[in-house]
């Protein structure tokens, strides 16, 4: 083999190495650019108010967002809280959420507290409350981690972002009810609000009581 062909070769394969490392990095990148969207709409102050204006029988919820940091979770962190009824009814519900960017989709994550997280990150999302510190040196050990099979693959089109969570195989044990819940819901994020649609199936642990599924469509809409 000539010495020309042998580099001309060589190039040819280093820029087909050079074409798989660089591929992925910046397909990532427009997926993590995705994420600091998705951040931005889920910030601040949602209301299901226009929901129950259509829907009487809607729960009347009002759902406050916080970009928080915490580095030992993936992705950015989101701390949801729920509240019934008014602004500053009762919390009824918290969560993190967090969105890690993946080659080809957002992988979002859930998390429940335990005492330490419960304690650092509870009321946080009021202007002056809770510590920042405090929530940063939180830990993996701090919560309770759903199963990998409960991750929502999102994916964006145009201003939607949205996914189901798994592949129909997601189970959870509610410690608050003593049953299994199993999800069945899809997850849609635009700048305007977000909205859950699907249904939750119960089923007892003793497996006497007959599985029972309740439906779900909340949809909260930003508020100015």
């Amino acid at each position: 083999m000539l010495m020309g062909e042998l580099m001309l070769i060589k190039r040819a394969l280093g820029m087909a190495i050079l074409a798989g490392l660089i591929g992925p990095v910046a397909v990532r990148a427009e997926t993590a650019a995705d994420v600091a969207d998705l951040v931005a709409w889920m910030q601040g102050h949602h209301s299901s108010a226009a929901q129950v204006a259509e829907d009487p029988n809607a729960r009347l919820r009002h759902v406050y967002a916080t970009n928080v940091d915490i580095p030992a979770l993936p992705g950015e962190a989101m701390y949801v809280e729920w509240h019934s009824g008014t602004p500053d009814g009762p919390i009824d519900s918290q969560r993190i959420w967090t969105y890690q960017a993946m080659d080809d989709h957002i992988a979002m994550h859930f998390f429940t507290f335990k005492e330490a997280a419960d304690a650092a990150l509870r009321g946080i999302n009021k202007p002056g409350d809770g510590d920042a510190a405090a929530v940063a040196a939180l830990t993996l050990d701090d919560f309770n981690t759903y199963p990998p099979e409960c991750t929502y693959i999102l994916i964006r089109t145009g201003n939607v972002i949205e996914g189901k969570n798994g592949t129909g195989d997601c189970r959870i044990f509610n410690r608050r009810l003593d049953v299994w819940m199993v999800p069945d819901l899809i997850i849609r994020i635009t700048p305007d609000g977000f909205a859950e649609i699907g249904s939750y199936t119960y089923e007892s642990d003793s497996g006497g009581a007959a599985p029972e599924t309740q439906y779900v469509v909340q949809d909260f809409r930003r508020v100015e």
